[in-house]
């Protein structure tokens, strides 16, 4: 299965990770699922997760 659409705390959430502190601060997640994958979901370059070797190569 794959995600197809996902809301964090009610709001619309596009990124490809969830932070530890939402999960420790009780956030609701609720997914939509599918058999297909969304390619059009988390292809921003924000919804990536932070990456220190992006800063190395400043």
């Amino acid at each position: 299965y794959y995600i197809q659409d996902m809301k964090v705390n009610g709001q619309e959430y596009t990124k490809n990770y969830i932070t530890h502190s939402t999960l420790q601060n009780g956030g609701t997640i609720d997914y939509v699922m599918g058999d297909k994958p969304n390619k059009n979901r988390g292809i921003a370059p924000e919804d990536a997760p932070y990456s220190f070797s992006k800063e190395l190569k400043k």
